[in-house]
């Protein structure tokens, strides 16, 4: 975006590291010879950063100016651990001393331009999430909105709340960075105390000690259906399994998995357990290990114990046969494999 940033008779750009490495980076200003008028506005910028537990919910200031002049845009990140839904709160504006907000919005995802917390990059004209990761809101998100043709004039002064409304109960970081002009003696930005500045690293879903990913196992026969890798998620080992799809009674799959080391081994499993997923019998190298139903509300994996075995170092086979769905599913008879957990057994 392109912002005027007018000045009377001089101005100053100053950059300041505050990591502790080198940096190399490059800029290019442009001036225009202008009359300044008697009645000419500043650019105003100001940042919050706003950090703690997400309970109580509250509102955040990220911003109040007195004078005269108009809010031009709001830019906001968020350093989310969870990828629980961070922006369920209102937007408030309150002008010239409301005591009740004469913008009062209906929702953060509403105020910057999407809907339904969507995990995906967006640029439009007024509105865009510049970055995101993931799997679902986890991570660092960045967000803005300019008001242009819903331009927010005010005479004697402005205060721009925004609730913080998060589904989980989590320490999370949020920055609010207003963008405004006024005239040229009324209240600037703050100062900005640099203690407060941080960049949280925040670490998504690991693969966890011991486990087979289902995601890496090679598959040696499918009657039915179909297999993909299913990302995205926070809970299962990785943050992936492998997913079994349009299934009918009667359906297998087999797959292959390598053991490091011969042993003997206790054996889990780690499944996807949801309302549209099956009834499934689970055998390893042609033996029973167990027949389990993955119905469940919500999506969660939960472990089933497939055993103790005594395995050799190699290849082994893992067969999985669609026996039917709980009488509460819905038809598909998915099947979801996080993996399988090898712990040796003493």
């Amino acid at each position: 975006s392109k912002i005027e940033m007018p000045f009377k008779k001089m101005m100053e750009v100053e950059l300041k590291n505050l990591g502790d490495k080198p940096i190399d980076l490059a800029m290019i200003t442009a001036t225009v010879p202008r009359l300044f008028p008697k009645d000419g506005l500043y650019f105003r910028a100001q940042w919050t950063p706003f950090t703690g537990s997400t309970r109580p919910m509250k509102d955040m200031t990220g911003l109040t100016a007195s004078g005269k002049g108009h809010l031009v845009g709001i830019a906001m990140h968020v350093a989310n651990p969870t990828p629980a839904w961070w922006g369920e709160g209102d937007e408030k504006i309150y002008v010239d001393g409301e005591s009740w907000p004469s913008w009062f919005g209906t929702g953060t995802e509403d105020y910057f331009g999407y809907a339904w917390c969507w995990p995906e990059k967006f640029k439009k004209p007024y509105h865009a999430q510049v970055h995101v990761e993931k799997p679902g809101n986890f991570g660092h998100t960045t967000v803005v909105r300019w008001h242009v043709s819903d331009r927010i004039t005010f005479e004697k002064q402005i205060r721009f709340d925004l609730e913080e409304w998060h589904w989980a109960e989590v320490d999370c970081r949020y920055d609010i960075t207003a963008y405004w002009y006024s005239r040229p003696g009324d209240s600037g930005p703050r100062p900005v105390d640099t203690s407060k500045i941080a960049f949280e690293r925040l670490l998504g879903p690991k693969k966890e000690k011991g486990m087979l990913e289902g995601e890496d196992m090679k598959i040696l026969r499918r009657t039915g259906g179909e297999t993909s890798i299913q990302g995205e998620f926070f809970e299962p080992s990785g943050g992936a399994q492998l997913w079994w799809t349009q299934v009918k009674t009667g359906d297998v799959l087999e797959l292959e998995f390598n053991v490091a080391a011969s042993g003997t081994y206790k054996v889990e499993g780690s499944f996807c357990n949801a309302h549209d997923y099956g009834i499934h019998q689970i055998d390893i190298d042609g033996k029973k290990a167990g027949e389990f139903d993955f119905y469940g509300k919500g999506v969660t994996w939960k472990r089933k114990p497939l055993g103790t075995l005594t395995l050799s170092a190699g290849k082994h086979k893992l067969t999985v046969t669609a026996k039917g769905k709980n009488a509460a599913a819905v038809a598909g008879q998915m099947f979801g494999l996080d993996g399988i957990k090898l712990t040796p057994n003493p």
